[in-house]
This record gives structure tokens, C-alpha cells and sequence, in this order.
């Protein structure tokens, strides 16, 4: 993998990187449905993507025409405190975006392996995604592809076909994700980061793809755009 150079986005407060963010991500998707019929969105969990998500529900598009999913997910119902999907619906699915479609990945009667099986049987038409936008962690994981994983080699390798995966993480909660290249199947990534730590991570995550920090596999294959807030 060729290195890629990073443009930085740099904003003064969280509010002002949302909706820049959202701005960035609405003129790609304007762009996309002048072009095709549908487009696929990916886009990370946890608390950090909420404002953005809440300004991007603003945004007058034809939402029915649009498809989003997550980059990983917690393996837990909706009526969880750490679901990611019901933290996207409540931002997301509001305002001008009430008809936007959200793929589920966890399926209440099966377990994670038969959800993983089930989501990749129904789901392959998502891929390619068109458009992709990522969290990371200061341990340098992106979606779930996590340092520590019990199956990093197999998230990582470019070889799989784009597809849903089990995210095994010593001491943390069950969780699936996407893999490497299911992720790179976009072509526009952005990253939403926030905080003098995750930049230096990420810094050093631009100078080379090594396993200690996943989201370097990122960066390496694909041009993308930080959008930053310290």
C-alpha cells in the first residue's frame, strides 16, 4: 500500500466540525443522487458522531433514496444504553431525514455468528459503499478492527470479499464490523476526530500500515479527510 498525504480539516469547536462534516458529506451525496438512483452512506457509532448526525438531518435531500449503515456495532438490542443504531436513529432518523433508510445489523433471535451470516446473505448489494465516514480510538482502531482482535489478519486482509465480521476483543463486549475491505469499497472517507491525543495517534498512524494501528491500513489505501476539533 502507497502512503497517502492527510489535508487536515481543522475547527475551533465541536459544533462548527459537525457541521462542516455535514456540509462535506451533503455535497457528496448531492453529487452522488445526480448521478445514480441510490447512495450508501457508512458512518461510526458512539457519542462523538451525534451532533453530526443531528445537523445532517437538516439537510432537505431525498432521504428515501439514501442508505446508511454502521461501521461496526455492539452485539446488543436497540433498548440498550450502548446501541449504536438506536443513537443513529435518534439523530439521524429526525427533521428533513425521517424517511432515511437504516440497515440493522443485530438480529434479537440469532446469535452474533448466525447475524453475521444472515446480514452478509441479504446485505452484499450495499457494497460498494459510496460514501464512508470513520471514527478511531486512541489505540488506533477504526470501525471494530481493533490492535488487540483475535482475528486482525482476517479484518485486515484484502483478499476477503466486503463483508460484516465477528470483532473478538479480549475483555470487551461482544461486537461485529466491517472489514478492511468492505470499508475501502468507498471511495470518499472522511474521519471525524476529536482531541490532541487522537491527532498524534493519527499522525503517527499516516507514516506507515502496521497492525498496531488499523486505521494506518486506512489511510494507506484510501485519500481521506480528517475533520478535526481539539
Amino acid at each position: 500500500m502507497a502512503k497517502n498525504s492527510i489535508t487536515w480539516n481543522n475547527f475551533d469547536s465541536y459544533s462548527q466540525q459537525s457541521l462542516g462534516l455535514a456540509k462535506a458529506v451533503e455535497s457528496s451525496i448531492r453529487q452522488l443522487l445526480d448521478k445514480q438512483e441510490r447512495v450508501v452512506l457508512c458512518v461510526p457509532g458512539g457519542s462523538t458522531p451525534a451532533e453530526f448526525f443531528q445537523v445532517l438531518s437538516e439537510v432537505p435531500i431525498e432521504w428515501s433514496r439514501v442508505t446508511v449503515l454502521l461501521n461496526d456495532e455492539r452485539w446488543v438490542p436497540l433498548d440498550h444504553p450502548q446501541s449504536n443504531e438506536a443513537m443513529l436513529r435518534k439523530n439521524l432518523q429526525r427533521q428533513a431525514a425521517k424517511k432515511v433508510n437504516i440497515v440493522s445489523f443485530y438480529s434479537p433471535n440469532l446469535s452474533i455468528e448466525e447475524g453475521v451470516e444472515a446480514f452478509n446473505r441479504q446485505y452484499s448489494h450495499v457494497f460498494p459503499l459510496d460514501i464512508c465516514v470513520l471514527g478511531m480510538g486512541t489505540d488506533g482502531h477504526t470501525a471494530s478492527i481493533f490492535p488487540d482482535m483475535e482475528s486482525l489478519e482476517h479484518a485486515i486482509n484484502l483478499d476477503q470479499a466486503p463483508a460484516l465480521i465477528v470483532s473478538n476483543v479480549p475483555n470487551k463486549e461482544p461486537r461485529v464490523s466491517l472489514n478492511l475491505s468492505a470499508l475501502l469499497t468507498s471511495n470518499r472517507h472522511y474521519l471525524l476526530i476529536r482531541g490532541a491525543e487522537k491527532k498524534k495517534v493519527l499522525e503517527r498512524a499516516a507514516s506507515k500500515a502496521i497492525p498496531l494501528l488499523p486505521v494506518s491500513y486506512v489511510l494507506a489505501a484510501a485519500n481521506t479527510h480528517p475533520f478535526y476539533a481539539a
